[in-house]
């Protein structure tokens, strides 16, 4: 019996780079949050329907506009006007697209598993605004990019979205898989400056690097 294929994170032989040098107090933590599930949604919001369901299957009310909401881990990020995409921890991706698919039987709506084609970043620590900024127009001041804030920019010429998730200064770096490896190794080369301690977690181990 042949066995499956083990899936591959994009950036797991980049991560997995031999390390530059120690970094006793790194200024950025960079890891990967791999493997994660993915659903695009759309739908109209004028139908209370639309969004009553959305609350009953996942626990979570459509975001406004820019925005995101997040519990257990599970985020619903705005990315336009009647569309949303649904971040989900490593598995749970196809039940709940059945789940919502039936729910949502006979109202306008689409959904589409695009798990295969994005993975996330995670980017924390006191420098990890400036490491962002370095690469990326959007002025990200908490006064400008609050907790709970989301946008579609990009970093370095590659397309993200990114979410604000902490005023201590954690970003989640929503990118397509085409440029995660490309993304990854920019963004340890330009934390070099502050000094980036670098985690990946792939399927069976994970990999530290201090640059």
């Amino acid at each position: 019996m042949s066995e499956s294929p083990r899936p591959e994170s994009p950036v797991a032989r980049s991560a997995a780079e031999p390390q530059r040098k120690l970094v006793m107090q790194p200024g950025v933590i960079l890891a990967e949050c791999a493997f994660r599930g993915y659903l695009a949604l759309r739908g109209t919001r004028e139908t209370r329907a639309f969004s009553d369901i959305l609350a009953a299957t996942i626990g979570l009310a459509l975001p406004r506009s820019g925005a995101y909401t997040v519990h257990d881990d599970q985020f619903v990020i705005w990315t336009g006007p009647d569309e949303v995409l649904l971040s989900l921890p490593p598995g749970g991706e196809g039940t709940l697209e059945r789940v919502l698919v039936d729910a949502l039987a006979g109202k306008p709506h689409s959904v589409t598993d695009v798990s295969s084609g994005y993975t996330t970043f995670r980017i924390a620590g006191r420098d990890a605004s400036r490491l962002i900024a370095a690469g990326c127009p959007l002025d990200l001041h908490p006064r400008a990019f609050s907790r709970g804030m989301c946008a579609g920019t990009h970093i370095a010429k590659a397309q993200v979205v990114i979410l604000h998730i902490d005023e201590s200064s954690e970003f989640h770096i929503i990118v397509r898989r085409s440029f995660a490896d490309y993304l990854w190794l920019w963004l340890t080369d330009a934390g070099v400056e502050y000094g980036c301690s670098t985690t990946h977690h792939a399927a069976d181990h994970t990999v530290v690097v201090d640059l």
